[in-house]
């Protein structure tokens, strides 16, 4: 793809020693002009054997963890100097050759190498991973031992190994395995949703899904209109912390004891993500992501639990973010950011909904779905033309206060 990091390679996963080994090439484009080094990280245990690149005066390694992102919290910095300047838009063609250990993350424990599980992403980068955390394609072979399945964002077996890849673009490369995995499908409105449980635990949490996703995938075309997404996956890994995560076509869920209404609204978010997705991640235009999910999720689950149902969640979310800080600005690591984006911007949607009319905030959806609406100031703009200054100026003041 042009202009697009592309990562195109084999990694060999060995579980019972909790081991990876990778020979990974990368087309790295430039984003600046006179570019003299590049910034990657990767997985603090992982030890990098050999960087070879025309490009490529010389490497260092950390040895310290970096504190660079708040997501990524277990990774090292690899510094590369190059021989010359590069500008703009060139590519740097790099051959990666590393091997290691990938053990529970301390604080979430979303990743891991073991017998039992496979589960590795950005959260312990098994790939060299770009400091702007920029989305980028992958093509993957993955060798494995025999009895292992591997599912990933896409995912297929072919002359004995595995190929993981995207044609979409993401900022990460999620690869899931085990040797327990058990199938169901659900299709609905030409989507076809593969559900993969990998623990006796686990069942009743894939009887729950395949109970609601009907209904939500459902409510979710009348909401928002059609998507692009045919094929999703839901995995239901074996572990009962670290919560779970979405890709494009994959959403990983825990073990997590949940009742049914609030297990019902929190799958409502995550597939509401395959709407709302695409805003940086990475700074607080996620409010476009998150905000925009959690209170689609509330939307739904007004629809599956009546009005009042919908109002009592709505007043709990404007009590716990009185003190939150504006939406505009906010930095990724504040202490409150996760509330922020969660709480406090529904509550700011829900006023807007209730300021232009419910009908029309339906409209205003499906507007910004069907112009690609990225950035705040693409959704003033929006807001402006569906419905006026005033009512643009108004979200302006909420989103900055």
């Amino acid at each position: 793809m042009e202009n697009t990091n592309f990562y195109e390679g084999k990694i060999r996963i060995v579980p019972k020693n909790k081991e990876i080994y990778a020979l990974l090439n990368l087309d790295y484009y430039v984003l600046q002009d006179s570019t003299e080094e590049i910034n990657l990280y990767i997985y603090k245990d992982i030890n990098i054997d050999q960087i070879t690149s025309e490009d490529v005066k010389d490497y260092a390694v950390s040895n310290e963890i970096s504190n660079w992102s708040p997501f990524i919290l277990e990774s090292k910095q690899i510094k590369i100097h190059l021989n010359k300047k590069k500008n703009k838009g060139d590519v740097i063609k790099l051959q990666f050759k590393y091997h290691g250990k990938i053990n529970t993350l301390k604080k979430y424990e979303v990743n891991r190498i073991n017998e039992e599980w496979v589960e590795i992403s950005l959260y312990s980068p098994w790939f060299p991973l770009a400091e702007e955390n920029r989305k980028a394609a992958f093509q993957i072979r993955v060798d494995i031992e025999d009895g292992y399945e591997v599912v990933g964002q896409k995912a297929r077996k072919q002359n004995g190994y595995w190929i993981v890849e995207s044609d979409n673009m993401v900022n990460d490369c999620t690869i899931l395995a085990s040797k327990n995995f058990k199938k169901r499908i659900v299709r609905e409105r030409r989507m076809t949703i593969k559900i993969y449980n990998a623990s006796i635990e686990g069942e009743k949490i894939a009887e729950k899904i395949e109970k609601h996703l009907g209904f939500i995938i459902k409510t979710c075309f009348d909401y928002f209109g059609k998507t692009n997404v045919e094929e999703f996956t839901i995995v239901i890994a074996p572990r009962s912390e670290g919560g779970g995560y979405c890709r494009p076509g994959l959403l990983v869920v825990a073990l997590e004891d949940v009742d049914d209404k609030n297990y019902f609204k929190f799958l409502s978010h995550e597939i509401s993500h395959l709407w709302w997705m695409g805003a940086d991640s990475s700074t607080w235009e996620d409010w476009l992501n998150e905000s925009f999910a959690e209170y689609s999720a509330l939307l739904l689950y007004k629809e599956k639990y009546g009005n009042a149902e919908f109002e009592r969640k709505i007043e709990k979310y404007r009590q716990a973010v009185t003190d939150c800080p504006p939406i505009y600005g906010l930095s990724r690591s504040d202490e409150k950011a996760f509330l922020t984006l969660y709480a406090k911007g529904p509550v700011i949607l829900n006023k807007l909904e209730k300021k232009i009319g419910s009908d029309n905030f339906k409209k205003l959806l499906k507007e910004l779905l069907a112009k690609n609406i990225k950035t705040t100031d693409g959704f003033f703009k929006t807001v402006k033309n569906m419905f006026g200054e005033d009512t643009a100026k108004f979200m302006e003041k909420e989103l900055k206060s």
